[in-house]
């Protein structure tokens, strides 16, 4: 730190946090009067486990009145943060539990709420437009909510739950349907169903709050190409007047943008300790959709943790979870779960 520092010009410092390369603990330094005032925030998120590692020097001095202005509203906006319960399984009501939270200030939620009586969740009730008003309320601008969710079958007929809840939280919470993606399950074949189809999809509306995502990344995503690398005529679009353009030869590109019907494996998916929850989703199905979502660094919450897939997920992709659960027995569920296989490269080795 230099002597000759000016007064009122503040500076940043930062340290690595070992378990997660995008997430750094930072100490503001402010000079006023001779006298240094020490805050201790993150960039961009709070984390308390590096304090002791030397620090190095990442920002130069802010030295104009406006950028001085521009650094204050930032801390201000670190020190908000730093009072959320980061990294953290919660047992409780999600909807109680969310209010205790300021508005605009996670990034993203991921979450699979029990719906109708598929499973047995330890005989708790669930109120899901509650739960769409608090996750309204808690993400920022440009927040996604991703919910994984299908339809009980009860005399050859679908209770249409999902298709009402986005309705609910579209026209009555105030969301955008960004998307509905069809989860594609590849696994066992289950029940021979003789008199309807046997259901291997459910449902993934994306919901946006405000006006367009505030972080899209699509590139993780991007699947192998069929035929890459051939040359092959197409591209014949068809305008909305009728007519169709010209065929022209296109060289295909080794990957391509995924589409709204996502595959994913579930047989042989995830740990043991991961299946003693009675409703699980493949941990590679948060995984893929923090990273198209949620910037780094981010924090992903989830409502209904479970197994604690999702706060796994985000802590692999280098960004930070808050999850609840009613049930103390799955809350500690997934604490032991991110304990083990976080710190033993578990989740990673189910991801591959």
């Amino acid at each position: 730190m230099s002597d000759g520092a000016s007064s009122h010009t503040p500076s940043l410092f930062r340290t690595r946090t070992p378990h997660c390369p995008y997430i750094y603990d930072v100490c503001c330094v402010e000079f006023s009067n001779n006298q240094h005032h020490y805050t201790r925030v993150s960039l961009p998120y709070y984390n308390t486990k590096a304090y002791n590692q030397p620090m190095e020097r990442i920002d130069q001095s802010y030295n104009t009145h406006t950028e001085t202005e521009e650094f204050t509203e930032r801390v201000s906006n670190m020190e908000l943060i730093s009072s959320l319960p980061l990294d953290s399984v919660i047992h409780g009501d999600c909807v109680e539990e969310m209010k205790k939270l300021p508005d605009n200030c996670i990034d993203m939620v991921v979450t699979s709420p029990p719906y109708d009586t598929i499973r047995d969740y330890k005989g708790f009730d669930f109120d899901l437009h509650a739960t769409g008003e608090q996750v309204h309320r808690i993400l920022k601008d440009g927040g996604i909510a991703l919910m994984v969710i299908q339809d009980q079958t009860k005399n050859f007929g679908k209770s249409l739950t999902s298709f009402r809840t986005i309705v609910d939280w579209c026209d009555t919470i105030g969301f955008k349907l960004f998307e509905t993606v069809i989860y594609k399950k590849h696994g066992a074949e289950g029940g021979w169903w003789k008199t309807r189809f046997r259901v291997d999809h459910e449902y993934m509306p994306i919901f946006l709050k405000g006006e367009r995502p505030q972080y899209f990344d699509k590139e993780p995503l991007k699947i192998p190409s069929k035929h890459a690398g051939k040359t092959m005529t197409g591209c014949a679009t068809r305008l909305t007047d009728g007519r169709t353009l010209t065929s022209k030869k296109v060289v295909i590109n080794d990957k391509k943008c995924r589409g709204t019907i996502w595959d994913y494996t579930t047989c042989g998916d995830g740990t043991r300790l991961k299946h003693q929850h009675p409703a699980t989703f493949p941990d590679k199905l948060p995984y893929d959709a923090i990273q198209c979502f949620c910037p780094p660094g981010g924090i992903v919450l989830d409502p209904f943790l479970g197994s604690g897939t999702t706060a796994l997920a985000a802590l692999e992709v280098g960004r930070h979870f808050i999850g609840y659960d009613i049930s103390e027995e799955y809350a500690a569920l997934a604490r032991q779960r991110i304990a083990e296989e976080s710190s033993t490269n578990q989740f990673r080795l189910t991801l591959d």
